[in-house]
């Protein structure tokens, strides 16, 4: 159940804040662009903690939310750019309000129901994965997999069309259901994809300063202790090579963020 919480003002101001996206609002408006100190301290599974693979922070960029595209990689949360001297890096932020053990399994898909009638246009409606946490997570990881293949060819286009994308991960997405699985590789439009060569070019160079080993991802949920994204998560690199999540995926509880507002 979502919920509004209430910022403590001076008197005659309020700020009212709801759910997960008024959370976002309260951690990347007010808490993130002073200090990393909240942050800092998420960890993977194995409890390993962000500031241990990112430290010594000499400085930092918070991002709100933004887009990766309207045929792309969807709208993060949130992230951070990290300057910690010799390296940066780069950390995604998704959150929700439940629990992480509420992420969507897998949906069926043309092929799996090749032989029933198949309306695809209301299984893209009901196809739901890519808005669950783990589905967002995974689509993350897919647009740092295009993103680097793009540098390696010096091209602002960053797209799928040039990664060896994992048919476990084709098979979730809706948007290469029309295509029945099968896009074409010499036709880009049939490829996830976003163009960051205007609007998007300062976010291209400043991704193009981390290295590919410093990407990460933070999920914030409802969770007491961090969930096993080993058994969740799909994550492979360009050559479809299973990745594992330990120190890439860190976890953050929801009430961190919570510590001083007002429940309504």
């Amino acid at each position: 159940m979502a919920q509004w919480y209430e910022q403590p003002r001076p008197a005659g101001n309020q700020l009212w804040l709801y759910s997960e996206r008024g959370l976002m609002t309260h951690l990347f408006g007010h808490l993130l662009v002073e200090h990393l100190d909240l942050v800092i301290q998420a960890q993977d599974q194995n409890g390993v903690t962000l500031g241990e693979v990112i430290t010594p922070v000499l400085s930092h960029l918070t991002l709100a939310e933004f887009e990766l595209g309207p045929q792309g990689f969807g709208t993060p949360d949130g992230a951070l750019f990290i300057d910690s001297g010799e390296k940066k890096s780069f950390v995604f932020v998704e959150a929700k309000q439940g629990a992480y053990t509420y992420c969507q399994p897998r949906p069926k898909t043309p092929q799996e129901l090749s032989g029933l009638q198949i309306n695809i246009d209301r299984l893209c409606r009901e196809n739901k994965f890519n808005s669950t946490i783990n589905g967002q997570l995974e689509m993350r990881w897919r647009f740092v997999n295009a993103l680097l293949c793009a540098r390696e060819r010096s091209s602002h286009l960053v797209t799928e069309q040039h990664v060896n994308l994992h048919p476990a991960l084709m098979s979730c997405d809706r948007f290469y259901w029309r295509l029945y699985l099968r896009p074409v590789d010499n036709i880009t439009e049939h490829w996830r994809r976003v163009d960051m060569a205007t609007e998007h070019r300062c976010l291209y160079d400043l991704l193009s300063q981390v290295p590919p080993d410093h990407f990460f991802l933070l999920a914030i949920t409802d969770d007491v202790e961090p969930p096993d994204f080993r058994n969740t998560l799909r994550f492979y690199d360009r050559a479809r090579r299973e990745v594992g999540t330990d120190r890439r995926v860190f976890w953050l509880r929801r009430t961190a963020i919570e510590t001083g507002l007002d429940l309504r």
